[in-house]
């Protein structure tokens, strides 16, 4: 009998024969009890309950289902941890490349031939066994990322990628936690040789994409991020990376474009939702957006959705649309006061940005009169009324905006990625 891991396997199939062929040989190989969810949320939660079991899913679910469910296995702070078996028809590309994406362990393509399966699913068993160990310190991390103590999870990677520099699932999952900590130089050291692969690991390039969409470097995001969506166009967290790469970029329908794509894939995708608001923003459909932000966001993230895209048309120089941004949000969201003071803070920024210096110390003095513990509303006015009494701030003007500025700066490699579910990163 084969050794395997202590929880029952999970078949996730629509065809009959397929889950009487998996069935018969895992109770040959000792598992006489096994889960066969048909529907993909039913399988996604089984998956959630059980990071030990092994999961056999029938390709003829389609692409996008399968991408769907391998992709909640890993979750927003989860890491792959459990051994896969694909089972397909016909071998076709897009199979290999989702294989390869989610660290797929085995696929058997043609028909149900009983002995191919129990082969399949011995080698799943036996590669269950082999790394144990290793799937145990995944869950472990897993179980950091999941309280928010990224710093535990880095350090447990990368004492794990010291033991084993040449193990690719190690080495993925220690760039998604660089990155989640806006440590992107470590994390291109960690991914630039597994992205240089041929053929080149999707997931690794993707990885690549975000890091360098992290430090501003927005055109080699866009090339990495394009070229590992075509391996694998059903991906949406990759469409919403794209998306965002082109947004920063002012390529606002080139951004929408992805958005719908990821939105098309996953409904409920918050992320894409909030991505086609802040497009809707850009190009004037202020109502529009807003009924959109409404149906995943409060206040608080509404008025971030709000400074994203005006922050964007300061940077590019549509000072007038950036402000006017602003009064939007203000109108809409406005009794929160201390969402309010922020809101009236970024503003005077902008216009201090925009070299009106009596209009942003009117925003400054908002702000502090909304909420009069805020330090740097103070700080700002103080500034803002020394420049207009006569003191030179020329130098000293990109600085402050920058200083006080909402996200990743083009050529910032120490500043995180903006994150669209916080109001606004100095906060």
């Amino acid at each position: 009998m084969s050794a395997s891991p202590p929880n029952p396997p999970i078949v996730h199939s629509p065809r009959q024969a397929v889950r009487d062929a998996v069935g018969s040989e895992l109770k040959g190989l000792g598992h006489p009890t096994s889960l066969y969810p048909k529907e993909r949320d039913d399988c996604i939660e089984a998956l959630v309950k059980s990071p030990d079991s092994i999961l056999v899913i029938d390709w003829a679910y389609g692409s996008a289902h399968v991408n769907a469910v391998l992709s909640a296995i890993k979750g927003h702070f989860l890491v792959e941890t459990r051994p896969i078996f694909l089972i397909i028809e016909e071998l076709v590309d897009d199979v290999v490349a989702t294989g390869a994406e989610y660290g797929v362990s085995q696929i058997h393509a043609g028909p149900i031939a009983r002995e191919s399966i129990r082969e399949c699913l011995g080698a799943l068993f036996q590669e269950a066994s082999m790394t144990k160990a290793l799937r145990s310190s995944l869950i472990s991390v897993a179980d950091a990322r999941a309280r928010k103590d990224f710093t535990l999870a880095s350090r447990l990677l990368e004492e794990l990628h010291a033991q084993q520099p040449d193990e690719e699932r190690i080495a993925l999952e220690l760039a998604e936690s660089l990155i989640v900590e806006g440590n992107f130089d470590r994390a291109l050291e960690v991914l630039v040789p597994f992205a240089a692969q041929e053929p080149p690991n999707v997931r690794a390039m993707h990885l690549l994409g975000r890091a360098n969409l992290g430090m501003g470097r927005h055109d080699d995001a866009i090339e990495l991020l394009t070229r590992a969506k075509i391996i694998n166009p059903h991906n949406v967290d990759r469409l919403v990376d794209l998306g965002n790469a082109f947004f920063r970029t002012n390529k606002i329908d080139a951004a929408m474009e992805n958005f719908q794509e990821a939105k098309a894939l996953e409904p409920a995708s918050k992320a894409a939702t909030v991505g086609q608001s802040k497009c809707l923003l850009m190009t004037g459909d202020v109502n529009e957006a807003l009924a959109l932000m409404k149906t995943v966001s409060g206040p608080r993230e509404m008025a971030s959705i709000f400074n994203t895209a005006a922050v964007l048309a300061i940077r590019v120089g549509t000072f007038e649309k950036g402000m006017s941004l602003y009064r939007s949000a203000i109108g809409a969201l406005g009794k929160n006061e201390q969402v309010l003071s922020r809101l009236h803070f970024n503003m005077g920024l902008g216009y201090r940005r925009w070299g009106k210096l009596d209009k942003a110390l009117a925003c400054f003095g908002k702000s502090l009169e909304l909420d009069g513990g805020f330090e740097k509303a103070a700080r700002q006015k103080r500034l803002t009324e020394t420049a207009l009494g006569g003191e030179s701030a020329a130098d000293k003007h990109d600085e402050i905006f920058a200083e006080e500025d909402l996200g990743a700066r083009p050529g910032s490699a120490k500043i995180a990625m903006p994150k669209d579910d916080e109001l606004f990163e100095d906060d």
